[in-house]
């Protein structure tokens, strides 16, 4: 394949690849949102306590090297196989994995940490599972009057 085509073209390939499974691949199923609803969380919680995140990787620095070059180098990998087969069956190979680790360090990162809503004290948890089963009841909701409208 480097013999037939420049450099220009393989980053095109890899580069089209990516936008692909970042758009079209990943929006086609569920689970975009709870990966976004992972991420996001991870990201503000990691930047809001910068040492506790340093700890947490410090700790299991072998695991979070792990995890990053295993959702990196399949990624990389599903994206050049997107010019062949452009299937969403990839990419949701990587959302458990995903989930796994990203809740592992969401949970760490917000297990001390509490809200005050309406007068009542609220731990970080809670409220990160509210947020989870209220997107699967959006799913649930969706596809029960999906169903609705079909049977009529």
């Amino acid at each position: 394949y480097k013999r037939q085509h420049s450099a220009g073209q393989i980053a095109q390939r890899l580069m089209h690849g990516l936008k692909t499974l970042a758009t079209r691949s990943a929006k086609a199923t569920g689970y975009y949102k709870f990966v976004l609803l992972f991420a996001l969380t991870a990201a503000v919680l990691a930047a809001r306590q910068r040492q506790l995140f340093q700890r947490l990787i410090a700790e299991k620095l072998f695991a979070a090297i792990f995890c990053f070059l295993f959702v990196l180098s399949y990624v990389l990998l599903y994206a050049w196989y997107d010019a062949i087969v452009s299937d969403s069956r990839f990419i949701l190979s990587l959302f458990l994995p995903f989930v796994f680790a990203a809740s592992t360090l969401v949970l760490g990162l917000g297990k001390d940490r509490t809200f005050a809503i309406a007068g009542r004290r609220i731990s970080f948890i809670e409220l990160f599972a509210a947020s989870l089963i209220c997107l699967a009841l959006t799913d649930v909701t969706y596809n029960a009057l999906r169903i609705c409208r079909l049977m009529t």
